[in-house]
């Protein structure tokens, strides 16, 4: 969206007028609400910024889920997005979201023997339920969440772990690079960090 654009630049008040347009004509959506909360807290209008995030604490949204659902990388962008929206009252703390540090990302060996032949868990960022995808040393994939299951193919292509699925997400090809995690927590299943387009995937390794 031009409005990230103008945000990332620190065109503040160009990002607030092209987020306000989508919020006028999509005011169902909820995507834009962090950028413009963090495009309020910049400006000054901390009082516009705490109600812009009110729907996603109704949603139990924190600082870490949001901002594991904004294709961010830069380590400095997701500082300042962190920093913003906790100002604008989003619950967490400082510090408290995943970083992804280059030098942690993990080559096409790595990936392989990190996850062929082995379980991958994880915990689901909306609703908290486990997830475990299961690889053969050939690439065939299961996933199980709940209810749901599904199988597929996955592989690397350009240092990325790639996957193919039956259903989920539409049966399109996802590729994505892995980082170890420089804070992890085993107990959490957060040792790695999965980097999709959509957001931050974090998982440990079962077995």
């Amino acid at each position: 969206m031009i409005g990230i654009g103008y945000l990332e630049s620190g065109q503040l008040e160009k990002a607030i007028v092209a987020h306000e347009r989508i919020r006028k004509y999509a005011p169902k959506h909820t995507i834009y609400l962090p950028y413009l909360a963090v495009a309020y807290v910049e400006t000054g209008n901390k009082e516009k910024a705490e109600s812009l995030v009110q729907p996603l604490i109704k949603n139990g949204l924190n600082v870490r889920k949001v901002l594991n659902m904004l294709p961010k990388k830069d380590p400095k962008l997701r500082e300042r997005y962190a920093r913003g929206l906790l100002e604008a009252g989003l619950p967490g703390d400082p510090g408290g979201y995943f970083k992804i540090i280059q030098e942690n990302r993990l080559t096409q060996k790595e990936i392989e023997d990190l996850l062929f032949g082995h379980t991958a868990t994880g915990l689901n960022g909306l609703n908290g339920n486990k997830w475990q995808i299961l690889r053969t040393m050939d690439g065939e994939a299961s996933y199980h969440c709940g209810d749901f299951s599904d199988t597929g193919k996955s592989w690397i292509e350009n240092d990325m772990l790639c996957n193919q699925w039956k259903e989920l997400y539409g049966g399109i090809k996802d590729c994505m690079p892995v980082f170890k995690n420089p804070e992890p927590r085993p107990e959490k299943e957060e040792e790695y960090l999965a980097t999709p387009v959509y957001g931050i995937s974090p998982f440990s390794i079962a077995d």
